[in-house]
């Protein structure tokens, strides 16, 4: 059975590719069929995160009609499922009004994600038209928040299901819009939260999704905790958290 979940922000920059790819690769370690499709045309990176050389075959392509859904799907290590969006210059711009005809009719198995570009462009609306479900990843600044507010106005507008929101990068400081407030001001449940973690950071200069690359630090925990939620799981960390981050093991 398909759903599609559109991972979306008001704001560029609040780390929601790197939630798409994480949340992905968490199902994927939990048995789960998942699926990313980098839907930000204008910039695209999915396949920079995960260290890729451009796509022969790219979203675009699909768009296009030059090719099927299933010929632009890549398997990285370890299994994770891709369908990435060129890097290309001449491709940076592309209808993505039959997105949701291009996704329907893959019929691809299980979770798929599809990795939204930040604001409220006419193409935001065709993947939001395009999914079942979305999530709204933030950061604890008000800016970011208030374009939150603003993105999750216009899912419930389209009728969709917003299935809550994901805090990044918080570390917890009095400047910081808690996690509560978040909630109250948006009317949507928080759920997930991604603690600031150097790790994440690594992760991405080696390509590699945090999961991967640092499965015990707390931001892969997070996102663990996220994708168990996500399929109504609950997550079971490890024994010995804390000794097994000192440790590195």
């Amino acid at each position: 059975m398909q759903k599609v979940i559109g991972v979306l922000s008001g704001k560029g920059g609040v780390g929601k590719t790197v939630t798409a790819i994480n949340v992905s690769a968490a199902l994927h370690e939990r048995g789960y069929d998942s699926t990313v499709i980098d839907a930000d045309i204008s910039s695209a990176n999915l396949t920079v995160h995960l260290g890729l050389p451009d796509a022969t075959v790219s979203l675009q392509d699909v768009l296009e009609g030059r090719a099927h859904l299933y010929n632009a799907i890549r398997v990285v290590p370890r299994g994770l499922r891709i369908v990435p969006a060129s890097l290309s210059l001449e491709k940076s711009i592309a209808d993505l009004s039959g997105l949701k005809k291009v996704v329907r009719d893959s019929q691809l198995n299980g979770l798929t994600f599809i990795d939204s570009p930040p604001g409220f462009s006419r193409e935001v609306y065709h993947i939001i038209d395009a999914c079942d479900d979305v999530i709204i990843v933030t950061n604890p600044d008000v800016p970011s928040v208030t374009d939150a507010l603003k993105i999750t106005e216009v899912a419930k507008k389209m009728g969709k299901n917003n299935l809550g929101i994901v805090i990044t990068r918080l570390e917890k400081r009095s400047f910081e819009v808690t996690p509560r407030e978040i909630e109250s001001l948006c009317e949507v449940p928080i759920i997930g939260i991604i603690p600031e973690d150097r790790s994440v950071k690594k992760s991405i200069y080696e390509k590699t999704p945090v999961v991967y690359h640092s499965p015990h630090s707390k931001a892969a925990v997070g996102y663990k905790r996220l994708a168990a939620k996500l399929v109504n799981e609950e997550y079971e960390p490890p024994p010995m958290l804390a000794l097994r981050r000192v440790l590195g093991i």
